[in-house]
């Protein structure tokens, strides 16, 4: 498996898998991840924020030391993509970072799609409270999954699963001790996905968008899916 950077994406030597190279996620390839993102999650509120806002969001995988990022290239081209962040903290260090180039995409945004404004409100409002309390998902030695898509042409050709190992072997590396998820009920995909892996069901939950997700947590540290 590839070592792993300080940064904590995988070195620069790309790792080969059998359906194309892994390498980590960088600023070169977030067209290609952004375009993949609203293939996959047409419906996704961040999606709904337009091209504009993802480019910043996947900007920050590419710096943050807590968002790592893998993507599979084929000829040249991002055919998938796994991003995830480790502990809390992440969507506020993205607005400290590029809060005023955020604004921007979000008012012209809204602009063109006024009742997304309330939608953005609560979801602002939501984070500022999250800064000073306890989130299921801000545990230091835990890994949220937070976006996993393959280009629709290479779906069913094997693309992801050694991506997903490259991640699970990168996270053991950094003392990740388990994965937290929580795909929508209805993306089979996913769901089949993280049965395959041995993730355990521990509850469920609605989203904002009012849609089933049920809570999958995977132990890292029970050696499992290595």
């Amino acid at each position: 498996m590839p070592a792993v950077a300080r940064h904590g994406a995988t070195s620069a030597q790309p790792m080969r898998a059998s359906q194309g190279v892994i390498e980590p996620l960088a600023v070169a390839h977030v067209p290609d991840v952004v375009r993949l993102h609203q293939l996959c999650y047409p419906t996704q509120f961040s999606t709904r924020l337009g091209a504009g806002v993802l480019t910043i969001l996947y900007r920050s995988y590419c710096v943050d030391a807590n968002a790592p990022g893998l993507v599979s290239l084929a000829e040249g081209r991002v055919v998938a993509a796994v991003c995830g962040v480790i502990g809390g903290g992440f969507q506020q260090r993205t607005v400290r970072r590029d809060g005023l180039a955020l604004a921007y995409q979000l008012l012209l945004r809204v602009g063109r799609e006024p009742r997304l404004g309330v939608d953005v409100a609560r979801r602002a409002v939501a984070i500022v409270l999250r800064r000073g309390g306890a989130s299921s998902e801000a545990h230091p030695g835990r890994f949220v999954w937070r976006s996993q898509t393959v280009d629709p042409e290479h779906r069913g050709q094997g693309v992801i699963f050694p991506l997903i190992r490259a991640m699970l072997a990168m996270l053991r590396e950094r003392g990740v001790e388990e994965i937290y998820s929580t795909p929508d009920e209805d993306n089979q995909a996913a769901m089949w996905i993280h049965r395959v892996l041995n993730f355990e069901r521990r509850g469920t939950q609605v989203a904002p968008n009012g849609k089933r997700q049920p809570v999958f947590v995977l132990r890292l540290s029970d050696g499992a899916n290595s």
